[in-house]
């Protein structure tokens, strides 16, 4: 979920396009993974439910299709590249998301693949990153590497689950206590005073010491 100041938006996963079949993609693919769950387990990326042909092409299509009025965010972006291809086709903003580590083993962490991506959009378009926001100073960490905004989604699935539309109100309204705490906290009156001079990376991380070696797959879409 993210904010926008428009009536309405639309987000789309650009692994999914396919123009003659846009409008009846989620039904096909639901009867792909009922058909596909007898045969073995569902395999989410399969040639057979995924759109294998997309272009940015697509993209700039599907922007002259809906019009000036309703925004356009391109989700599953992860390197610089494909935040300069998305820009350049026609999006009004970008997603930085692996799309929960599902998509591809061993693929970078969407903060990690953060800086990278508002270096190379600035401020061109609002930057959202999608994936590990569970609490308020992750979201004081994505904001402080560039993000415009965040989104949250397990968390609220797993309060929607537990307690209804109260538990998602009460996880909401936790997050932007933390959030707020976590300001305090760092000396930040508004989000305007968060900056990237706020984090920094673990000692030991990328092996120092022989510890925390961790090596990820740089993918473009």
């Amino acid at each position: 979920m993210f904010a926008s100041n428009a009536s309405s938006s639309l987000l789309i996963d650009v692994s999914c396009i396919n123009q003659s079949h846009l409008m009846t993609f989620f039904l096909i693919s639901w009867v792909h993974h009922f058909h596909l769950i007898h045969q073995d387990a569902w395999d989410q990326n399969t040639e057979q439910i995924f759109e294998q042909n997309t272009t940015w092409d697509d993209v700039r299509w599907l922007k002259e299709a809906i019009g000036p009025n309703i925004p356009l965010i391109v989700k599953g972006i992860m390197t610089a590249e494909d935040a300069i291809e998305a820009v350049n086709a026609g999006a009004d903003g970008v997603m930085v998301s692996n799309h929960g580590g599902r998509a591809l083993d061993g693929a970078l962490p969407a903060i990690d693949a953060l800086p990278e991506v508002v270096d190379a959009v600035g401020d061109k378009v609002p930057i959202l990153l999608d994936g590990g926001i569970r609490r308020g100073t992750d979201v004081v960490k994505a904001l402080a590497l560039g993000a415009t905004a965040v989104g949250i989604g397990r968390p609220v699935f797993y309060a929607l689950a537990v307690g209804g539309e109260d538990a998602v109100v009460h996880l909401l309204e936790m997050l932007r206590k933390e959030t707020e705490a976590a300001m305090a906290i760092c000396g930040c009156r508004t989000v305007a005073d968060i900056s990237r001079n706020l984090v920094t990376r673990h000692p030991n991380y990328g092996g120092g010491g022989g510890r925390g070696v961790a090596k990820y797959i740089r993918s473009n879409l």
